[in-house]
């Protein structure tokens, strides 16, 4: 198929980083448009951003209030459409507009294609493998301070503090709030133990059915320990007191700025499943790790699926499957190409 692969949002952190790596490692024509050439909210100018378009990627965040224009363009020009979203509730609406695209031989959609739920689904699969039953899969992204954010990604992780999160326990439902629950993931060197917490996200929807989990949680965590400690005291306000911290991205972009000279730049995403192996209670873990430049980790689920699509659009029809997307061996080479190392302890009891 001929045409490029269009970035919308390009002039973004995690546009920028995903237009790097494509050029880096793709034949593939990479046409970077920002939100300005592109304006979401203009299905017109939409239509025109397409044409010669292979493959359509949305990484114009802050998806909370990003219209699903990109999409139903895609669906209707059969045009492969992929994004960063990180917002649960965006997630869930285009999984359900894009839904009955595999009946209609529609073309492949991968919505949530970072971190979560696309990476995370991804390592999950590496290591479910043998279990008899699993009571719980614990996710935590750990980014290095130095790395950076966007300014998206921290009005999505403010937004998030103290709010409301339904969990799946058993079966049932339990309530959590954002910025809460904290928990220490053993990551490998040079990121180590890294404490988390709770972040309000579309995994406790999806993961659960995809791998019969009884609970699956996902966290995060900064590499400064005070930062952790100011987020608790921000989601407990946010609880207690009803505050809101949506509008604070600004001065805490600015922040993390001033703080930028401290910590490392490495980053990690970890998965740790417990449940039953063989009759005896188990836990397995699959980590990938950043030894340098942890903020490339986002972009590598669609870094990696957008030039397969560009060359074969009939790859996927309809919703793209968060488990198993790209072989082991693979995924393993592209990392290996990026200086990224897939980490799997087989068992621990």
């Amino acid at each position: 198929m001929g045409g490029s692969i269009l970035v919308v949002g390009a002039e973004g952190f995690f546009g920028r980083r995903l237009a790097e790596d494509l050029r880096a490692h793709s034949r593939i024509e990479v046409r970077a448009a920002a939100r300005r050439d592109c304006d979401l909210n203009d299905r017109a100018g939409v239509d025109s951003a397409l044409r010669e378009v292979a493959v359509a990627i949305c990484a114009a965040g802050p998806y909370q209030d990003l219209p699903l224009t990109l999409l139903e363009a895609c669906l209707e020009r059969k045009i492969p459409y992929l994004d960063l979203a990180d917002d649960r509730e965006f997630i869930l609406k285009a999984r359900e507009l894009a839904q009955p695209a595999a009946k209609s031989a529609g073309p492949a959609v991968g919505v949530g294609w970072s971190s979560a739920p696309a990476l995370s689904g991804l390592l999950t699969g590496f290591v479910v493998g043998g279990f008899e039953s699993i009571d719980t899969v614990r996710i935590q992204i750990a980014p290095g301070n130095r790395g950076g954010r966007g300014s998206a990604t921290i009005r999505s992780l403010l937004t998030s503090l103290g709010k409301p999160i339904e969990l799946k326990a058993g079966g049932a439902r339990r309530q959590a709030f954002g910025g809460a629950d904290p928990y220490d993931f053993p990551f490998p060197q040079p990121v180590g133990t890294r404490r988390g917490f709770l972040v309000d996200i579309a995994d406790h929807d999806l993961l659960p059915p995809l791998f019969g989990a009884r609970c699956v949680e996902f966290r995060a965590g900064a590499e400064l320990s005070f930062l952790n400690t100011g987020a608790l005291a921000l989601a407990w306000s946010a609880r207690v007191l009803g505050l809101r911290w949506d509008w604070a991205g600004v001065p805490f972009e600015a922040l993390l700025r001033l703080l930028g000279g401290f910590g490392s730049d490495a980053g990690a995403l970890g998965v740790e499943v417990s449940g039953r192996l063989a009759g005896s209670p188990a836990t397995r873990r699959c980590c990938l790790l950043a030894e340098h430049g942890g903020d490339r980790i986002p972009v590598l689920p669609v870094a990696l699926l957008a030039p397969r699509l560009a060359c074969d659009p009939n790859l996927y029809s309809g919703l793209i499957p968060l488990n198993g997307w790209i072989g082991r061996e693979t995924f393993e080479a592209e990392c290996v190409k990026r200086g990224l190392k897939l980490m799997v302890e087989e068992k621990t009891r």
